[in-house]
């Protein structure tokens, strides 16, 4: 094999592995054909389809590092399959080597010193069922299902950022494997760079195996609400959402969204979370609905944990998507109408067009703390196109890139793990923002020939 392995079907096969490799691994190698292959090859956006050539399974650090050391003796570019939820699919590839780490579920609190030590294969639902035991949580993904390494190597988008500030914020250390299976330890005593870079760099210095994160405690139910009102309501209701977030304090979250809802058409909703006192949640949430004539109005309470899950069937696994993403600095008159003139025309009722509120404690925390390169944005967007059958591909991936092109001149980035297939790389680069040079430079340090590629991809 060769520094520069191109990647077909046949390029890899289980018989390319060293028995002495696969003696002594943990895990199993799963190969095409079986019931365990296709388990790992089913990952959330229904719209991908991969064969890999050989799946590793990793039970533990030692069977990533093996494995690590085994395809940088051998050139063998290599995919990371955690918990599945990046759209672009980068999770598998086709014909080649993929480690599979998803089963590896470890979750460690520690009370006393309010961290968690958490295994790549847990997702934000078992991340909350360990922690929410001790009343302690962090900035997860939007739904429960998203897996927490993705989540945090991508910066982390999520309802506790405004308290909080991004996943990556709470980011306090990490237990790297790094190409050749040398284990890497990063935090602010050891490798404070390679810390800095993965609190927004994506995966591609190494294989993380642990990640330590601090947690804060949250004990108090959720008080949410939202409100929904005609699509043609757009414009007042985006007026009400500026004046809402204007100041607005860092334990409530408001997000706009444009949607087709059963039985109502094309809408616009507000949705509105209060993670503070809740003497003062209702209250809170009834001032930010109480806007205009909505069509319909529910305001509730839930704990944390059934919060996080509210819209996962929403955004359920298997559907097929295509996103586009960005962050805005401000929500002009020119921009909210081209979003609702071009969904008058959207192919599915499926999809989503959310503008969540950012700010808060994200600001507070200095730029030069993470590799994030967006973290002064005062709102993110996110184009999450989603439909059921594949002979509507190409009609919903033309839509949603005809929007972009209409409002990419109003945005001021736009974030790396939520790129969808086929970004090219200065579209990649691009997400990285001012933080791409230096993460080139480590790049070339913890992984000179690129085995780490199927990612939003750093070239060295």
């Amino acid at each position: 094999m060769t520094s520069e392995v191109t990647m077909t079907r046949e390029s890899l096969t289980a018989e390319d592995l060293p028995a002495a490799l696969t003696r002594g691994l943990r895990g199993r190698v799963l190969e095409p054909g079986t019931a365990d292959y296709e388990t790992v090859c089913a990952i959330y956006n229904g719209m991908i389809s991969k064969s890999p050539g050989v799946i590793v399974e990793c039970l533990g650090p030692a069977d990533v590092a093996e494995v690590l050391k085994w395809a940088n003796e051998q050139d063998v570019a290599f995919a990371i399959r955690a918990g599945g939820h990046n759209v672009a699919g980068n999770a598998l590839n086709d014909g080649g080597l993929v480690l599979d780490v998803s089963k590896m579920k470890g979750v460690h609190v520690n009370p006393p010193a309010r961290t968690v030590r958490v295994q790549p294969g847990v997702n934000w639902g078992e991340f909350d069922r360990e922690t929410q035991g001790f009343g302690l949580t962090t900035t997860g993904g939007n739904i429960s299902s998203t897996g927490v390494a993705g989540l945090t190597l991508g910066g982390g988008i999520g309802w506790l950022m405004r308290k909080h500030g991004l996943t990556c914020d709470s980011l306090i250390g990490a237990d790297v494997i790094v190409p050749g299976g040398q284990h890497v330890r990063a935090d602010a005593d050891h490798n404070p760079e390679l810390l800095w870079a993965l609190r927004g760099g994506g995966g591609n210095f190494g294989v993380v195996t642990a990640f330590d994160f601090q947690l804060h405690p949250f004990t108090t139910p959720v008080s949410v609400g939202v409100a929904a009102y005609p699509a043609a309501a757009l414009l007042d209701v985006v007026a009400h959402y500026r004046e809402q977030t204007r100041g607005a304090e860092d334990d409530l979250i408001i997000a706009l969204n444009l949607l087709t809802l059963p039985d109502r058409g094309p809408c616009v909703t507000v949705f509105a979370a209060w993670f503070g006192n809740p003497t003062m949640g209702a209250a809170m949430i009834k001032s930010v609905l109480s806007h205009g004539n909505p069509v319909e109005v529910n305001q509730t309470e839930m704990t944390y944990r059934a919060f996080h899950c509210m819209f996962d069937k929403t955004f359920a696994s298997g559907q097929r998507n295509y996103w586009k993403s960005g962050f805005f600095a401000e929500l002009s008159e020119e921009l909210i109408a081209e979003l609702g003139e071009h969904f008058q025309s959207v192919p599915s009722p499926r999809t989503v067009l959310a503008i969540e509120q950012m700010g808060g404690q994200i600001t507070r925390i200095p730029e030069s703390s993470a590799a994030f390169p967006n973290r002064g944005s005062a709102f993110s967007f996110l184009a999450t196109s989603m439909w059921r059958s594949a002979i509507d591909d190409q009609q919903n991936v033309t839509w949603t890139r005809n929007m972009w092109e209409r409002i990419e001149p109003h945005t001021t980035g736009v974030y790396s793990n939520f790129l969808s297939t086929g970004e090219t790389p200065a579209q990649v680069a691009h997400s990285y923002g001012t933080s791409h040079a230096r993460l080139t430079e480590l790049k070339r340090q913890f992984d000179p020939k690129n085995l780490l590629r199927y990612n939003q991809n750093i070239a060295p």
